[in-house]
């Protein structure tokens, strides 16, 4: 009896602690977020040569999750040498370990597809910097440019060559893993299995491991004339755990649609960029604009590709977190 209220304890905790984490937010800095313009060009260092932040907040809901899973394991490990646990409850918690695993096997997935495409920005960046210093370099030979431009511009160059190297590596390493699960290009996010709301809710609540567990003690407790008040606040309990879980979903539904919102209006936009880099190239064939700022204007362009593109990671993230919890998982 007290192995069993210590897991329903463990399950209330981390369906409630996971109901309150913050919706997902795929998010890297490109050179324009760390300080520099759009174009390139620095405005200052931050002091120990790193420009920009790999982290996000993907990557900490990895962490937490990953957390939570070694302590469920571990508990499960435990529980399980005893002969007083419901042996189904054990069994279904152990799916829900596997697939809680899954679960963040795909989010580690999209957040590789995240580091490499961010990358690839910072490596066309790379080439504007590269042109920028040159430049700079025949600016300073003319006398319109001070040493001081040049070292500003050589120090940011060494910047985000340290930076795409860091990059390539943590890529090279994390996707070791999940290499199995997509050839890590831009997703084309799929609908979810949930049509609605309303859907997403009852699936969660009948598929959810904690609540069957819960039920099955509850039914014990029952069986072995227990006291009403302890079964009264098990059922307290459990209905808090139903409004946690009808919150979660609402909150994951609510996430999606605005992921779905924001996909929409980042890929009707697509057309109208690939023209503007075919108008950049024709303008610059004709001497219009000149190689340097051909390639700034470019770049800006590159960007906007580049959110679009996040956009799409972060509503394959979405749909991913309603389909796991149409089987019972909750990523909140």
């Amino acid at each position: 009896m007290k192995e069993i209220k210590q897991i329903i304890a463990l399950l209330v905790c981390v369906t409630v602690i996971l109901t309150f984490l913050t919706p997902t937010v795929v998010a890297y800095d490109n050179g324009a977020g760390n300080g520099y313009p759009a174009n390139g060009a620095p405005n200052g260092d931050n002091g120990d040569g790193q420009y920009g932040d790999n982290g996000s907040e993907l990557e900490e809901r990895l962490n937490i999750l990953e957390g939570m899973l070694a302590e469920l394991l571990a508990f499960l490990d435990e529980l399980s040498k005893s002969g007083e646990v419901d042996r189904a409850a054990i069994d279904r918690q152990i799916q829900e370990a596997a697939d809680l695993e899954r679960y963040m096997l795909r989010l580690e997935y999209y957040n590789v597809c995240a580091i490499i495409a961010n990358t690839d920005l910072l490596r066309r960046q790379l080439t504007l910097a590269e042109r920028q210093l040159e430049l700079e370099q025949v600016r300073l030979r003319l006398g319109f440019s001070t040493q001081n431009n040049v070292d500003a511009l050589s120090s940011y160059l060494n910047s985000l060559r340290r930076q795409i190297e860091l990059d390539d590596e943590i890529a090279q390493i994390k996707r070791r893993g999940v290499s199995s699960i997509g050839n890590f290009e831009i997703p084309t996010p799929a609908a979810p299995r949930a049509r609605t709301v309303d859907e997403l809710r009852s699936a969660l609540i009948g598929n959810n491991s904690a609540l069957f567990v819960m039920e099955r003690q509850i039914n014990q407790m029952n069986r072995q004339g227990v006291s009403n008040a302890e079964i009264r606040l098990m059922r307290t309990q459990m209905d808090l755990l139903v409004r946690q879980l009808q919150m979660a979903a609402t909150n994951a539904w609510t996430a999606y649609l605005a992921a779905k919102a924001q996909y929409d209006i980042a890929q009707a936009s697509r057309s109208a960029l690939n023209a503007r880099l075919l108008l950049l190239d024709e303008l610059f064939s004709i001497g219009e604009i000149s190689a340097v700022a051909r390639l700034e204007q470019r770049y800006a362009v590159y960007e906007e590709l580049h959110d679009a593109d996040m956009t799409a990671i972060a509503l394959a993230v979405a749909v991913v977190e309603l389909d796991f919890m149409m089987i019972g998982i909750t990523g909140r």
